[in-house]
């Protein structure tokens, strides 16, 4: 009796043990960069959080000076570049929410690595800054 009990739990842990496990959610920005001598910096935020292509996503870009004052009234394009393949022109708007605050919703057409791209216009000053994300296949 003891035996078959011993035996069971054993066979319970083991099926505990075989489910399948969430994978942990990875940061779907992998990378930034910015060009030369840019006199912005910028910080972006993802809605989703976890892009999926052909399903729009919501980029919110908050753009200061160098020494961290918002940059109000700047343009601001924002554009989706997929750096294995030419996939065409994707661009989108960004519209200023509040001063330095930009926001505007892109969608890609395949899965995987893509740029999202930004080029910031704002007395009479310039700069491109990028965000390597990836994006998960739709279901």
């Amino acid at each position: 009796m003891k035996r078959a009990l011993v035996g069971m739990l054993a066979f319970a842990v083991l099926l505990a043990g075989c489910g399948e496990k969430p994978k942990p959610k990875a940061n779907a920005i992998v990378s930034q960069s910015t060009s030369p001598g840019s006199p912005f910096k910028t910080k972006l935020e993802i809605q989703p959080e976890q892009p999926i292509d052909g399903k729009p996503e919501t980029f919110t870009l908050t753009v200061t000076d160098t020494s961290g004052k918002p940059v109000a009234g700047a343009k601001v394009a924002g554009e989706l570049v997929m750096p294995i393949m030419d996939m065409g022109k994707n661009t989108f708007a960004m519209n200023e929410q509040s001063a330095g605050v930009y926001r505007g919703t892109g969608t890609t057409t395949m899965q995987g690595e893509w740029e999202v791209q930004f080029h910031i216009i704002a007395a009479g000053l310039s700069g491109t800054h990028g965000y390597h994300v990836v994006f998960e296949p739709s279901e």
